[in-house]
């Protein structure tokens, strides 16, 4: 069932369903309560996802230059005749200074930064390594020699927790990576510099990039070049995009009515200082008449001191928007990480499996992401609060029990007691042997 499917069933239930906006949204919360309740109460087949992840070896560089940017944070800069050593990877690096001519008041060497945000391939901002502003700290030096390290790893955008970590790849040497615990690395304090074939990984802290707290104002800006797509109420909001890491969004707008002929604008964004300072740049989202989801306008993204977008001639919105996939994020700015142990000594590319955290049903035709024969649970569950909301125990009861029974048949069906066995270990683990002790190796 897709979700207007949903609905309508759960309007026949209830022998109630109107179309009043408030009463439809209110449906489509508790459906959608009950989907993100389901994947995160147990561990599901259906709930496991793959993808495949480049990983990279440490860059030396030299020639380059720190200097002193517009707010006082250092900057990472390529020197007169250095060719751009600079990659999208890096945005999540760290920075290791080895060496350093012209320095002022540069701590000891060598030392380390981190990367606060990539960019281009001539410019990277730094932090300190707790992510703070460098504006105490006036770095300044010539002929810098570097070396970046890709220490951590951010996990997919939709990774609730990871739990295995391969070489899958026919022109790879097949090996599973064996998941050290925080206080083993800490207890056997492992060498966070040893580099070579990776054998472990670490879970490491959760990053979280920092919304924007700045209400904006969705404006309507006439006839212009970029045209809204169909007419009625429209609501903007956005996000902060720190390298590759994108936040949570800024409050919503106001709803604003269009016609046809008119062009979207959005105004009163947050100001957050010079350009290329705080590594904080904008991205926007719109919410249309015909969907509840926000979809990335094609509009690039914005720096850091730009508050107004659109202004002259309307906010682009490809014309697919509903096909893009180019939703806004929901993982509110989350970033899961693992760390290699040891750290790759070449590029390689890892196979991750992980829980992932499913997309909300927003759009009518959208479709839970687990077994057809199962969806009615959500249809179920929501009748459940809305009986209980309304006052009638028992027809609330009767749902609760419903739901459970299909619960039960999926929990045979799609967690077994074999599936559990694999689900945090490894894929050389089997569900007829223990897991062994674990010992410590790695491989030249």
């Amino acid at each position: 069932m897709n979700l207007t499917q949903m609905l309508s069933m759960a309007g026949s239930i209830l022998d109630y369903s109107p179309d009043v906006p408030t009463y439809r949204a209110e449906l489509r919360r508790f459906i959608n309560e009950a989907y993100r309740e389901l994947f995160s109460n147990d561990v599901w087949l259906f709930a496991q996802a793959e993808e495949h992840i480049e990983i990279y070896p440490d860059v030396a560089a030299t020639g380059l230059q720190l200097v002193v940017g517009p707010d006082g944070n250092a900057q990472l800069q390529d020197g007169a005749g250095t060719a751009a050593p600079f990659e999208e990877w890096m945005s999540t690096a760290v920075i290791e200074i080895t060496a350093a001519t012209g320095g002022v008041a540069l701590p000891a060497l060598p030392f380390e930064l981190q990367v606060r945000t990539f960019v281009d391939a001539d410019n990277l901002i730094l932090e300190d390594k707790n992510g703070q502003d460098l504006k105490g700290a006036i770095y300044a030096a010539t002929a810098v020699s570097v070396t970046i390290k890709q220490r951590f790893i951010d996990m997919p955008i939709d990774c609730v927790d990871v739990m295995s970590i391969t070489f899958r790849f026919p022109s790879q040497e097949r090996q599973p990576f064996h998941n050290l615990t925080r206080w083993e690395d800490e207890s056997w304090m492992l060498n966070m510099d040893l580099v070579a074939r990776p054998t472990n990984f670490i879970l490491a802290e959760d990053v979280i990039v920092t919304p924007p707290v700045k209400q904006p104002t969705c404006v309507n800006v006439g006839a212009v070049a970029n045209l809204v797509p169909v007419a009625g109420d429209y609501d903007v909001v956005y996000t902060h995009l720190n390298g590759v890491r994108q936040s949570a969004p800024s409050p919503n707008s106001t709803l604003t009515t269009f016609t046809a002929a008119q062009g979207l604008g959005i105004s009163g964004m947050q100001n957050n200082g010079a350009d290329n300072s705080s590594g904080l740049r904008k991205k926007v989202y719109m919410r249309t008449p015909d969907s509840d989801a926000f979809y990335a306008v094609s509009t690039g993204a914005a720096l850091e001191s730009v508050t107004t977008l659109g202004a002259g001639t309307g906010l682009s919105i490809p014309a697919s928007y509903q096909l893009s996939k180019n939703r806004m994020p929901e993982n509110d700015g989350i970033y899961k990480r693992v760390r290699m142990y040891p750290r790759q000594d070449e590029e390689m590319t890892i196979t991750v499996r992980y829980l992932r955290r499913p997309g909300r049903l927003l759009d009518d035709a959208d479709v839970p992401g687990f077994p057809p024969e199962y969806h009615q649970i959500l249809v179920f569950r929501c009748c459940e609060q809305l009986f209980i909301k309304h006052g009638n125990p028992p027809l609330s009861d009767l749902y609760r029990r419903r739901a459970e029974a299909v619960l039960a048949r999926m929990q045979k069906r799609y967690k077994t007691t074999r599936s559990q066995m694999l689900v945090k270990g490894n894929f050389s683990q089997s569900a007829t042997m223990a897991r062994p002790w674990r010992t410590l190796r790695h491989l030249s």
